[in-house]
């Protein structure tokens, strides 16, 4: 259904609970990836125009029309490498206090990304 930007993240089922999976679908050119940028800018910023975007501890955008890692686990090596050196953790460990963590998946350009298995990864963390 059509709902305002700021609503987004208010929207419940049918049976009135907190979706898991919101999709935003618009011919190109609709500006659904601007949209998905200014979420995760307001984010980064703490601005608090959009309820419960600050309930979220973690915000992971991904771009999956470049994406090249095939799981969520090799997105995270590839793309924290730096964290878990500087840190010692361990993939599993950050991975395991990442997921304990109340967390938005921002995922842009799904319909034009290859075929992978990440999506499926995603979803199942959900």
């Amino acid at each position: 259904k059509n709902v305002d930007y700021r609503e987004i993240l208010k929207q419940q089922t049918k049976s009135n609970k907190t979706p898991k999976v919101l999709t935003l679908t618009a011919t190109g050119g609709n500006g659904k990836t601007t949209y998905t940028r200014l979420i995760v800018c307001k984010w980064a910023k703490k601005e608090g125009d959009i309820p419960h975007l600050l309930d979220f501890s973690i915000l992971f955008f991904i771009e999956l029309r470049n994406l090249s890692e095939a799981s969520f686990s090799e997105l995270v090596e590839n793309r924290l490498g730096d964290v878990l050196n500087d840190t010692g953790l361990s993939l599993q460990k950050l991975t395991h206090v990442i997921l304990r963590q109340k967390i938005l998946f921002i995922l842009d350009g799904q319909d034009e990304a290859p075929q992978n298995d990440f999506l499926k990864d995603i979803l199942g963390l959900t």
